[in-house]
């Protein structure tokens, strides 16, 4: 009993100390807080732990079984998936070897997907300046180019260039997005 007192008082020290403003409002000591002893009476006969026990065994005996049997699944669905990923880039690779002659018409997909959406976002492109805004310092030859769109809040420089043409490496798109 004096070891359960000693750890209420560590309990009360750390509240007072680490959350003072935590209400501490009948947090004393009080003996009949702590549960009774269990009498002869409250205890579980030896046959039933037995079972118990038993039937705990079989219980965890069938699911280690079961978890066994999912890892195995595991392991075999990760095998199909890395040889999937494989065939994949076995494809992607051919596919690149193959140049790509399709028009996949930018100014179609401007004109009948993206101007859409953004209008219904509340982009009015109402102006030239909305489409194919000139910017400086790109890293190629003349230091220029261009944003598909751009929004533009009042009073300010614009905001928010879209563009949507891929670049050529994930350096120039850092480097137009530090530009900016």
């Amino acid at each position: 009993m004096q070891v359960v007192k000693e750890l209420h008082h560590l309990c009360y020290w750390l509240v007072r100390n680490y959350a003072p403003k935590a209400s501490r409002e009948g947090a004393g000591w009080r003996d009949e807080r702590v549960p009774a002893v269990a009498g002869n009476a409250d205890a579980v006969p030896r046959q039933e732990l037995e079972r118990l026990e038993k039937q705990l065994a079989e219980q965890n005996e069938k699911a280690l079984k079961q978890q066994q049997e999912k890892e195995a699944q595991d392991e075999k669905l990760h095998a199909e998936l890395q040889a999937l990923r494989e065939q994949l880039a076995e494809v992607r690779a051919a596919a690149e070897q193959e140049p790509d002659t399709h028009d996949y018409s930018e100014a179609e997909t401007r004109h009948y997907l993206i101007d859409v959406e953004l209008k219904r976002a509340g982009w009015p492109l109402a102006q030239q300046r909305d489409r194919e805004y000139e910017v400086t310092g790109m890293p190629n030859a003349k230091g220029i180019g261009y944003v598909d769109y751009c929004q533009w809040p009042i009073k300010l420089p614009p905001i928010r260039p879209i563009i949507l043409t891929p670049f050529r490496s994930k350096s120039q798109v850092l480097f137009f997005c530090l530009s900016r």
